[in-house]
């Protein structure tokens, strides 16, 4: 508690001296358990918020993969070089 020293004679009146070191005890005490008490609902706070929020992942209810229509696409320029034949080990043919 507070520390209270009595510095009076008889018959004065006394005086009170505050011990400031058992102040500054008493507020890092309190500081000390505000941070403690704040670190703790930070961390359930967190706790809580991961659980949550979990993403839920569900298959789709029809095929990922459909066949189109007209399968046949388009015809792209540039196709049957040499280059691209090379890049696959076939020899381009001669023209």
């Amino acid at each position: 508690m507070l520390e209270v020293k009595e510095t009076a004679r008889e018959g004065e009146e006394k005086q009170y001296n505050f011990n400031f070191n058992v102040v500054f005890y008493w507020v890092g005490a309190a500081l000390s358990l505000s941070l403690l008490t704040g670190a703790i609902g930070w961390s359930y706070q967190l706790i809580v918020r991961d659980i949550n929020q979990i993403p839920i992942v569900r298959a789709q209810l029809g095929p990922l993969r459909v066949a189109p229509d007209d399968p046949g696409g388009l015809t792209a320029a540039n196709q049957g070089l040499s280059v691209t034949q090379l890049a696959v080990n076939e020899r381009p043919l001669v023209r």
